[in-house]
């Protein structure tokens, strides 16, 4: 599926105690889904950044992997429903996958 920004936050003036997140992927092709990826950009200041976004070779940090409990077998235009949620200090993460009830 094509990727999806979840939280775009200033860190100058937000501060939330939790973040939650719901979206819908669709497949763009067939295949089966083990988890959801994970990876930041932020914009330090005007034209300094720092990302780990793919498929950058070098990245400042790595890339995170939310696991699902059993791989899904999802097909092609298929649609996933995902909802995500974080504390603000990103010690506790939850997500939820499961295939669109909608198709």
């Amino acid at each position: 599926a094509r990727p999806f920004s979840f939280w775009g936050l200033d860190l100058g003036r937000d501060t939330p105690d939790k973040l939650e997140m719901k979206h819908t992927f669709e497949m763009r092709r067939d295949g089966r889904v083990h988890g959801l990826g994970l990876w930041f950009a932020a914009e330090l200041a005007p034209g300094i950044s720092l990302s780990s976004t793919p498929p950058n070779l070098a990245p400042s940090w790595q890339h995170g992997f939310l696991p699902l409990e059993r791989p899904l077998a999802l097909n092609k235009g298929e649609r996933l429903d995902v909802s995500l949620s974080m504390s603000g200090n990103g010690g506790e993460w939850k997500w939820r996958c499961q295939p669109s009830a909608d198709g």
